[in-house]
């Protein structure tokens, strides 16, 4: 769903790439959490989700 987000709402290119870049960061930090933890497959989970966030930075 956050891959519609640009299409579903009306707001600035500016004010989407900022909410993509703060998930990125809020994955990042809860993937290194998972990690510490040794929730190995959150944490991989978590990475894909990074990555699929990433790909819809740069298609922004």
């Amino acid at each position: 769903m956050a891959n519609l987000r640009h299409i579903l709402r009306n707001q600035p290119t500016e004010q989407t790439r900022n909410e993509i870049k703060a998930d990125i960061a809020a994955n990042r930090r809860a993937q290194l959490k998972a990690q510490a933890n040794g929730q190995h497959r959150l944490a991989e989970t978590l990475a894909k989700s990074t990555d699929a966030h990433l790909d819809e930075l740069n298609n922004s």
